[in-house]
């Protein structure tokens, strides 16, 4: 399976993906969910996959390079919309999924 590190703010555009699912509607409907960006990441967890989101693993605002970092360190690849990741000086030989906004 994929080990992803979600980065901030593609929350709505990895939802989309996940929208039709049953269990993503039921997480997403439920009270003690208070964070979208938490509930994607379970949302992909459930699926069988590895996924932390940022504000789980390093916090929001965590600068990019200290992300790659991290990600380097946990075998993550990073989902963002962040386009900086692109450019193989900022990604250090990372895996980059790039989501266009």
């Amino acid at each position: 399976g994929f080990r992803l590190l979600i980065d901030e703010n593609v929350e709505t555009e990895v939802a989309v993906f996940l929208i039709l699912s049953a269990k993503f509607r039921k997480d997403i409907a439920s009270p003690e969910r208070e964070y979208l960006e938490i509930v994607i990441a379970d949302s992909i967890r459930s699926r069988g996959h590895y996924a932390e989101h940022v504000q789980e693993a390093a916090g929001k605002g965590t600068a990019d390079i200290d992300l790659v970092e991290y990600a380097r360190s946990n075998d993550l690849a990073v989902v963002t919309y962040d386009d900086d990741f692109l450019y193989p000086e900022n990604n250090r030989g990372i895996s980059v999924f790039y989501v266009s906004n």
